[in-house]
């Protein structure tokens, strides 16, 4: 009878064990996928940067071909 309880006990202690390994390896996972989302967020911010200065340089591009629209057409003007 003891060493059937002594069994049961191990038994009891080696799944405690395995349970611990299991958290420990959820934890791990859990780490990795926050890193993970950190990256991805670090990739989002700089995608978003990166289209605002697009845009920046978008808007900037028709400022300077309006402007040179202005100067072409003051030209003709001068020159007629």
């Amino acid at each position: 009878m003891t060493s059937s309880r002594r069994r049961i006990t191990q038994a009891d202690a080696a799944s405690t064990q395995a349970d611990g390994v299991s958290s420990q390896a959820n934890g791990a996972s859990s780490q990795a996928n926050g890193a993970s989302s950190q990256a991805d967020g670090a990739s989002s911010q700089a995608d978003g940067a990166s289209s605002r200065k697009r845009r920046i340089i978008s808007s900037q591009r028709r400022i300077i071909s309006s402007q040179r629209r202005i100067i072409s057409s003051q030209r003709r003007v001068i020159s007629s």
